[in-house]
C-alpha cells in the first residue's frame, strides 16, 4: 500500500512538473510572438511618408484635357505627392499653362492642299508626353517636349527629367544621381554614342542613315536623366536621322 502511495505521488510529482514545462513553453512563446508583434508596429510607425494626401499616390496626375484624340495628344498637369516638390508642382503646372497659348487654329480653307486636318482643327501646338518611375526611394519623371504642326508632325524640342527622394522629399540633379550612381558625363557620352552605332546597324537595311554627330550635338545640350523602375540610371535622348527626329532611351549603369 505505501509502495502504491508512492508510485501515486510520483506520478502526480511528474503530471506538476509538465504542467509547469508546458505552460511555460506557451507563456514564453505567447511573449516572445508580442515582442515580434510591438517590434514589427514600432518599426511601421517610424517609416516615413511625406505624401502631402494620404489618399493618393506619391504621383499622379490632375486637370486631363484632350487636344487631339486622333494624335492622343493632350494636356496633363503631373503632381508630385510629396512635401518638398511644391515649387516643381508649380513649375509644372506654369508650363502646362504656356502650353496651352501655343495652340493655333485653321480654317477649311486654309488647310494645305494634300494635308489632312484633325476634327479639333488645331494647326499646330507643342505639348509634351510624361514617364513616371518607381523604385525604392527613388520618383522620376521624364518630360519630353514635341513641336506639332499638320506639316511635319511631331518633332523633340526639349527633354527634362525630375528625381525625388520619397524619404526626404529632396529633388535631385543630374550631378547627385550621377554620384550616387557612381558615372560620369563621359559614361553617358559613351553609353549614348554605342546605342547610336547600334541603331546605326539596324536601320542601314532599310536606308535610312543616323547622324551620330548631330544626335550627339543634342546630347550636349540637354537630354533627361532619371532612375527607371528597375532602379538602373537611364538617360533620354534625341536621335536625328534621315528621315526624322525622335527620342530614344538607353540605361547607363547596365
Amino acid at each position: 500500500m505505501a509502495k502504491f502511495k508512492n508510485y501515486i505521488g510520483i506520478i502526480f510529482l511528474i503530471f506538476i512538473m509538465l504542467i509547469f514545462i508546458v505552460g511555460g513553453f506557451f507563456t514564453m512563446r505567447y511573449f516572445t510572438q508580442e515582442k515580434k508583434i510591438n517590434k514589427t508596429k514600432t518599426e511601421k510607425k517610424e517609416e516615413i511618408d511625406l505624401r502631402i494626401d494620404q489618399n493618393k499616390d506619391y504621383f499622379y496626375f490632375d486637370n486631363e484635357e484632350e487636344l487631339i484624340a486622333s494624335m492622343e495628344i493632350e494636356y496633363l498637369e503631373p503632381v508630385f505627392n510629396i512635401q518638398g516638390a511644391e515649387e516643381i508642382n508649380k513649375k509644372l503646372k506654369e508650363e502646362v499653362q504656356s502650353l496651352k497659348k501655343t495652340i493655333k487654329y485653321y480654317t477649311d480653307s486654309e488647310l494645305p492642299e494634300g494635308t489632312e486636318g484633325n476634327e479639333e482643327k488645331i494647326y499646330s501646338l507643342n505639348y509634351r508626353d510624361y514617364r513616371e518611375y518607381s523604385y525604392g526611394k527613388y520618383l522620376s519623371l521624364a518630360v519630353l517636349d514635341y513641336s506639332y504642326d499638320l506639316v511635319n508632325g511631331s518633332v523633340p524640342i526639349n527633354l527634362n527629367a525630375y528625381v525625388i527622394n520619397k524619404e526626404t522629399g529632396q529633388s535631385l540633379t543630374k550631378e547627385e544621381l550621377m554620384q550616387e550612381f557612381n558615372v560620369t558625363n563621359d559614361t553617358i557620352t559613351q553609353k549614348v554614342k554605342e546605342k547610336l552605332d547600334a541603331n546605326v546597324i539596324l536601320y542601314e537595311k532599310s536606308g535610312v542613315s543616323v547622324d551620330v554627330n548631330a544626335s550627339l550635338n543634342y546630347l550636349n545640350n540637354y537630354y533627361a536623366l532619371y532612375v527607371n523602375k528597375f532602379g538602373e540610371l537611364e538617360v533620354s535622348f534625341v536621335v536625328k536621322t534621315s528621315e526624322n527626329i525622335y527620342n530614344d532611351t538607353v540605361t547607363i549603369n547596365k
